[in-house]
């Protein structure tokens, strides 16, 4: 049996948040794109929030307001590359790289998020790379965000089915966000 934390912060100086968290079992991580976690953010205040060397691919969407992301990808002899984030914008990042993230004081953004593997996680990511900037928009914007509130509702109340369903997302985004038609920039 998987454990599965559910985390519901309260309105906070900084932030307004709600994330799940999971760990799941050995069979699901083996064979199955799972969540590690995924979440609603609403900054209230301008905070930077930085990681590196994870073992996890991270997607988020901005639903509005606007921020940076700065980003070094994996095994890159290059500096950070940064990007100014606005709503409607998206952001696949293989996190065994380096990214901040700060969003605006002005216009503080509202985001949508997975933390995810799987066994095939970074031959996506791959692929996405090869045809498409980190930094993107989608014409499926809409049944992106769709795709992650159904992620994240199937996480809070978990059934039998929960991994699965979580996996068929997963592909859902990628398949998504790989055959986008716009060339990488």
């Amino acid at each position: 049996m998987q454990k599965l934390f559910f985390e519901k912060y309260k309105t906070s100086e900084v932030t307004n948040t709600r994330s799940v968290i999971n760990t799941p079992s050995a069979f699901t991580r083996k064979n199955f794109f799972h969540i590690q976690e995924a979440g609603y953010l609403k900054s209230l205040k301008s905070h930077l929030s930085r990681r590196s060397e994870l073992n996890s691919y991270l997607f988020f969407v901005v639903l509005s307001g606007s921020g940076e992301v700065t980003y070094r990808e994996p095994l890159s002899e290059g500096g950070m590359i940064s990007s100014t984030a606005h709503a409607g914008d998206c952001f696949f990042l293989d996190c065994s790289g380096e990214y901040t993230h700060i969003s605006t004081d002005e216009d503080p953004w509202e985001l949508l998020w997975i933390h995810f593997n799987g066994p095939e996680a970074r031959a996506y990511y791959t692929y996405f790379r090869d045809h498409h900037n980190w930094h993107f928009r989608s014409a499926h914007f809409t049944e992106l965000i769709n795709a992650i509130e159904s992620i994240i509702r199937y996480n809070e109340e978990p059934t039998d089915d929960t991994d699965l369903l979580t996996a068929q997302q997963i592909i859902h985004i990628l398949t998504l966000i790989c055959t986008e038609s716009n060339e990488k920039k």
